[in-house]
């Protein structure tokens, strides 16, 4: 069987809060050509492997292992603008600083390092790794609202997360498959 998987951070319950107050706030500004997506549904996609077999999964958690020897990163957002950050805007984003770029870049790259040599295949992007969360999506990117909202919220998450996506027409959900906590300080 073929599962649809992706590496991510969770938001945690406190920040997901704040993220709902704020997309309150703003999402009367806009049509229904913009879809808002879920609280459940939130989180920070660290590397997405798309279609994989389940004879996959255990070099998939061993390449998670990554995680026990990083240090837990400080993940700090600062403003809700659209996304991609080049572009037409397709998304509503919350976006990351640019330490968490960093900091987060390198996990990503240390644990597709990892996936690449168990031989796990999958579409791998060299481009600079945007920390990001999307709050929306939108089918027309015309007449859009001016959308820069500060939003200065930081957490240490706990895990990284395998999650597989369920599609359907509503859209995706997402079901947690393994947790592989970060290393403890």
């Amino acid at each position: 069987m073929k599962r649809r998987l992706f590496l991510s951070i969770a938001i945690p319950r406190r920040i997901n809060d704040a993220i709902g107050r704020e997309v309150e706030k703003i999402r009367y500004g806009f049509t229904d050509e913009v879809r808002f997506i879920d609280d459940a549904e939130r989180h920070i996609t660290i590397s997405f492997l798309g279609s994989q077999a389940d004879e996959a999964m255990a070099d998939i958690s061993g390449a998670m292992a990554v995680a026990r020897t990083f240090p837990a990163p400080t993940v700090s957002f600062d403003m809700i603008t659209y996304g991609p950050r080049r572009g037409e805007p397709r998304m509503i984003w919350l976006n990351g600083d640019l330490e968490t770029d960093k900091t987060l870049h390198e996990l990503k790259e240390e644990v597709e390092n990892r996936l690449i040599d168990g031989g796990i295949s999958f579409q791998r992007e060299y481009k600079r790794f945007q920390t990001h969360v999307t709050l929306a999506k939108m089918k027309t990117h015309e007449a859009l609202p001016e959308l820069s909202v500060p939003f200065r919220h930081s957490f240490v998450p706990e895990s990284l997360d395998l999650m597989e996506s369920h599609m359907s027409r509503t859209g995706a959900t997402y079901e947690l498959l393994q947790k592989m906590p970060f290393q403890v300080s």
